[in-house]
């Protein structure tokens, strides 16, 4: 019994090895069939892609003029529209004149008789002279640049130049007094000081 045995080991290793075989075949020819799968739908959608963008680039062409009559006519059609924009911009501009004629300001006389005094008296030299001396006496000591920046800078009081037209005539006053530290001016209260 002994080479019948051998025999059909011999049959159950050679059919062992061919199923090995064929399921790694088939395994391979899977794996390359999904490749396949996947180019096609990708090459699908590159297809679809410039359908789209062809179909774009058609309707785009088709609406330029192709001759001289289409291209006069696509002029006066544009023209046409501007006039009637311009029309239509006109008319609003009438009805807001109309409007603010029909609706005057409520404001009094009074009130901006007011308002200009203010605004006149806020950017006078003796306003802005005031209001530096107030600083001045307020921080007991503050440089030149200090000043400058809250009257012209942030308050928008004065230019810069009438600021420091203004600092000269300040430094004359006997409430003031200057000290000159290297290049920086700074400005000291001499009523504060003594209290």
């Amino acid at each position: 019994m002994w080479p019948f045995t051998r025999k059909n080991e011999m049959e159950e290793s050679a059919s062992s090895k061919f199923f090995d075989f064929l399921n790694s075949t088939f395994g391979a020819l899977k794996t390359s069939q999904d490749q396949m799968q996947n180019w096609v739908i990708y090459l699908n959608n590159k297809d679809f892609q410039h359908e789209n963008r062809l179909q774009n680039i058609e309707l785009h062409l088709s609406t330029i003029p192709k001759s001289d009559s289409e291209l006069k006519q696509f002029i006066y059609q544009q023209s046409r529209y501007n006039q009637y924009l311009v029309n239509q911009i006109s008319e609003l501009n009438d009805k807001m004149n109309k409007f603010e004629l029909k609706e005057p300001r409520k404001e009094s006389k009074d009130n901006i008789k007011e308002r200009l005094i203010k605004k006149i008296t806020k950017n006078s030299k003796d306003y802005v002279k005031s209001t530096v001396l107030a600083l001045v006496k307020k921080y007991d000591r503050i440089s030149a640049s200090q000043l400058r920046e809250i009257v012209v800078d942030e308050q928008g009081l004065c230019s810069k130049s009438s600021f420091y037209r203004i600092l000269e005539e300040i430094e004359k006053n006997d409430e003031i007094q200057v000290v000159k530290e290297g290049k920086e001016k700074s400005y000291l209260s001499k009523i504060l000081r003594r209290a």
